[in-house]
C-alpha cells in the first residue's frame, strides 16, 4: 500500500472518546504525534467540550463496550455534521445493531480494533475535515 502523508500545514486533529485503556492504546499507536494531533477524552462532557474549544478534523467513538455514555458521545455526530465520526469496535457478530445505529447517526465509517494501523489512518485522513477542505480549494469553481 502506498504510504500517504497528511496534508501540508498543521497536523490533523483527531478527537477520540476512549473510556477503555485498550482504545487509548490503539489511538496512540495508530495516530503518532509526529503526524497527528491526538486528543483523547474519557468523559462525554470533555468530548463535547473539545468541539467547542478547537478545530476537530475527525472524531472516533469507542463503541466496543456500547454503554449509555458511549452513545451520548456518538449522538454528537448530529450536532457536528462537518466533522466525520468514526466508530471503533471489535466487530463481533453481535454488533449488527451497533453498526445500524452508526449508520443512523451518519457516521463516516467503522474502524476495527485489530485492523492494520495504516488502513485506519488512511480511512480517517481521507475524510478528515482539513483534507476535504484542501481538496475543495485545490479545484477552483469554473466561471
Amino acid at each position: 500500500m502506498r504510504q500517504r502523508v497528511a496534508p501540508a500545514g498543521p497536523p490533523p486533529t483527531v478527537l477520540v472518546f476512549a473510556p477503555r485503556e485498550r482504545t487509548r492504546a490503539v489511538a496512540r499507536e495508530t495516530f503518532p504525534r509526529r503526524r497527528w494531533r491526538l486528543v483523547v477524552r474519557r468523559t462525554v462532557d470533555d468530548f463535547g467540550r473539545s468541539f467547542r474549544e478547537e478545530l476537530i478534523d475527525a472524531a472516533i467513538v469507542d463503541l466496543a463496550s456500547a454503554q449509555e455514555e458511549n452513545w451520548q458521545a456518538a449522538a454528537l455526530a448530529r450536532e457536528y455534521p462537518s466533522v466525520p465520526f468514526f466508530a471503533l469496535t471489535t466487530l463481533r457478530a453481535a454488533d449488527g445493531p451497533v453498526l445500524a445505529q452508526c449508520a443512523a447517526l451518519d457516521f463516516a465509517d467503522v474502524l476495527v480494533e485489530d485492523v492494520d494501523e495504516e488502513a485506519m489512518r488512511e480511512l480517517v485522513l481521507r475524510q478528515a475535515y482539513t483534507t476535504r477542505f484542501a481538496r475543495a480549494l485545490s479545484r477552483p469553481p469554473r466561471p
